[in-house]
């Protein structure tokens, strides 16, 4: 909710104290597609910049980013849909899939090179299931559970791109469908201690990073990157919309995903796509005390991440005709329509 503000008062720009992060935390307050106004910077150090009077501040991170990671991606065109239309969409989908020059497979491919680009990922598996070709999802679960058991490095990235149910986001397959739940408890008993970055790439996908960041408040682990890292449980969230969106294929990694010049890691950028789709994230890592990463956390260990994730903006205006700075704190579902106001 909004804080009580005179708009007419306020005279310049916001400062944006927490803005979202990525897996570069490589931040941005504007939902154009070029990408030179964003500022990065290896190793989760502190990185700033300004243009046009806007500055951000990204906060530090636990793991750096050139920590290697060891990658997954799984495609799916489902058979679990609300409706036949969305059935046969995704059979004609899967159809195209055969074809060498679909978007489908040019998206799958574009995702391969990026990763394959980066010195800091190590592909392990590309898993497509698709009508013919197609199997349970307790199969996919045991991929998971396998990719998660054997992982070599300190970290892993579980990619999926395709069919997702309508209003959850949860990944379809052609008997049923994985959760976020599912995931998670895979990841808990798998991989704890590790860090995993999971990129959902489907329709209503945000619904998961919701889900990811109340998971943290009910088990107790505190809204700092210190505790996290205390309890072992570290997980990032890339999704490719809000959690009442429809994602649209190719356009994720197309416009938000890059690799650093130094092919150190991939920039998963946070801004609005063409089609209109607005990516999320959340990283349980974000160090949010002034200690940093080497420091003893500073935090209230019942501080909680859905707090935590409110945007905290520093406006300057005027306070009963006299020059003064106003702190906002700012739903983030009602970011967008708090900047037009600006």
């Amino acid at each position: 909710m909004l804080a009580k503000l005179n708009i007419s008062n306020v005279l310049s720009s916001i400062v944006q104290l927490n803005p979202q992060e990525a897996e570069t935390a490589g931040t941005s307050n504007s939902s154009s597609a070029d990408r030179s106004d964003s500022a990065t910077e290896p190793g989760g150090a502190l990185a700033s910049t300004s243009q046009s009077g806007n500055q951000k501040f990204p906060l530090e991170v636990l793991d750096p980013m050139t920590l290697h990671k060891e990658v997954m991606i799984l495609a799916s065109f489902g058979d679990h849909f609300p409706d036949v239309d969305a059935v046969a969409k995704a059979k004609d989908n899967a159809e195209r899939m055969n074809e060498e020059s679909s978007p489908l497979n040019k998206e799958l491919q574009l995702i391969q090179d990026m990763v394959n680009e980066s010195d800091t990922y190590s592909m392990k598996y590309v898993m497509v299931d698709f009508p013919g070709n197609q199997c349970t999802r307790d199969y996919y679960l045991k991929r998971i559970e396998h990719f998660f058991t054997n992982c070599d490095k300190n970290a892993a990235m579980l990619w999926y791109t395709g069919a997702a149910e309508k209003g959850t986001g949860n990944w379809c397959f052609k008997d049923g469908v994985i959760t976020f739940q599912d995931v998670f408890e895979l990841y808990l008993n798998h991989l704890r201690g590790k860090v995993l970055s999971l990129v959902c790439d489907c329709s209503y996908s945000g619904k998961w990073r919701d889900e990811c960041i109340r998971k943290y408040d009910e088990i107790g682990v505190g809204a700092c990157g210190h505790f996290s890292k205390e309890q072992g449980i570290m997980v990032k969230m890339f999704t490719s919309c809000k959690s009442d969106q429809e994602a649209y294929e190719f356009w994720y990694p197309q416009d938000n995903v890059e690799v650093d010049e130094e092919k150190k890691f991939l920039i998963f950028w946070g801004k609005q796509l063409r089609s209109g789709q607005t990516p999320r994230s959340f990283a349980s890592t974000t160090v949010r005390c002034k200690n940093g990463r080497d420091g003893p956390c500073l935090t209230d260990i019942s501080w909680k991440w859905g707090d935590a994730l409110l945007y905290l903006s520093l406006v300057r205006g005027k306070d009963r005709g006299k020059a003064a700075w106003h702190y906002v704190l700012v739903d983030e579902e009602k970011e967008e329509q708090f900047k037009e106001q600006v």
